[in-house]
């Protein structure tokens, strides 16, 4: 099984990390594990680092290997979720979002990029038309110059932020995403990153953090195996889960050996 080390920091260099598509974070060290969860979320979410962070790194940014091969801070997309709220972030039309990502694959078919051509075309004789009206023309009279609209061609951005907003048929009537239940919600964060998976052969790493608060356990071993299922589909997912102190944790045959105990010492 792959080695996960860490150089250039102070808690986490004597540390070795079994790794597997699907690693479970447990144990009673929390601040072992509240290290572990900074570097990982800093190092691949391309964090900038100030010169109080890399205090904690001996003034040198960190490195995160596997079998002595440096993994680069852009290797993975990460996705990293610790509350609701980085839940409803994902399913925003936010830049960088799940739903941005996928939004923007879609406007990369040619009859869509033809739409938004006809509609540039159509805001280009929009505005030759209103120029030419009588009333702009006189709105300054005897002077030396005159006035005229112009504008900026609408680009995807443009219309997936300002313009688009989902929305969820539930019971037959439309329904804000924010009101699905935590489990709904984690249904379709799954089915956007399998979109994701699909679209791109980019390593997606899915990083879930106190899941327990948010999941009952029937819950939590529903979505547990919607994992499992897009890992077995899509050997470029990894997911590290680190439930709370006394949370959830799921051991079988598919993911046992990639569990690490964090207590006195670390058993990976």
């Amino acid at each position: 099984m792959n080695v996960l080390r860490f150089n250039n920091h102070n808690y986490l260099s004597n540390i070795e990390i079994h790794v597997g598509q699907i690693m479970q974070f447990i144990g009673v060290n929390s601040n072992t594990k509240q290290h572990l969860w900074q570097i990982l979320t800093w190092y691949f979410t391309k964090h900038k680092y100030t010169e109080s962070h890399l205090s904690l790194f001996d003034f040198a940014e960190p490195v995160i290997e596997i079998d002595h091969q440096v993994l680069g801070r852009k290797h993975f997309n990460c996705i990293t979720i610790e509350s609701v709220s980085d839940i409803h972030e994902q399913l925003s039309m936010n830049k960088g979002s799940l739903l941005f990502q996928f939004f923007h694959h879609l406007f990369d078919s040619p009859s869509i990029e033809t739409h938004l051509k006809e509609m540039n075309e159509t805001l280009e004789r929009l505005i030759k038309e209103i120029n030419q009206t009588d009333e702009l023309i006189n709105l300054v009279q005897d002077s030396e110059f005159r006035m005229e609209t112009d504008y900026t061609e609408m680009q995807f951005t443009d219309i997936v932020q300002k313009y688009l907003q989902l929305s969820v048929l539930k019971t037959n009537s439309l329904t804000s995403i924010e009101y699905l239940s935590n489990k709904e919600k984690f249904n379709v964060l799954l089915h956007l990153i399998r979109k994701q998976l699909l679209k791109s052969t980019q390593p997606v790493l899915f990083m879930l953090r106190n899941y327990d608060d948010l999941l009952s356990y029937q819950e939590f071993n529903e979505v547990m195996e919607e994992i499992q299922v897009v890992a077995l589909d899509h050997p470029h997912f990894h997911c590290i889960l680190m439930p709370s102190q006394i949370g959830y944790v799921a051991v079988d045959e598919r993911n046992f050996g990639a569990i690490t105990i964090f207590g006195d010492i670390v058993r990976s």
